[in-house]
């Protein structure tokens, strides 16, 4: 690995830094200072796999409220919560401290079962 030295040395140093730790040179060292058993290396091995799997199910959690809360049908209640009329347009120094959006499907089943259920059991 060649890195040019004009008249900063410390420039140069810093660019010859950042190489080798794109090249993988750093962490390779790290796996090299002492050995490692072949079964220790195939545990660790899974330990990051489960890992990297946990963290993408974490991010698709996290995509997937955030997905479901933008696009769920929500209520806009007023900004002092009196229970007046409902404001479309709040006031943009509080924007979103009043809504409510339902983050499970439980919360948009259970009105309806309620409304179902009051229907054919309503009185003739």
């Amino acid at each position: 690995m060649e890195v040019e030295v004009l008249d900063n040395i410390e420039q140069a140093l810093k660019q010859l830094k950042k190489r080798m730790a794109f090249e993988g040179v750093f962490r390779e060292l790290k796996k090299r200072r002492h050995y490692d058993k072949p079964s220790i290396q195939k545990r660790k091995k899974r330990q990051e796999a489960e890992r990297r799997r946990r963290k993408r199910e974490r991010r698709a959690k996290a995509m997937a409220r955030r997905r479901a809360i933008s696009t769920a049908p929500f209520h806009i209640g007023t900004a002092s919560g009196s229970g007046g009329a409902a404001r479309r347009n709040p006031p943009s120094g509080r924007r979103f401290h009043h809504i409510t959006a339902p983050l499970s499907a439980m919360n948009r089943i259970e009105p309806a079962k309620a409304r179902l259920s009051a229907m054919f059991h309503a009185p003739i």
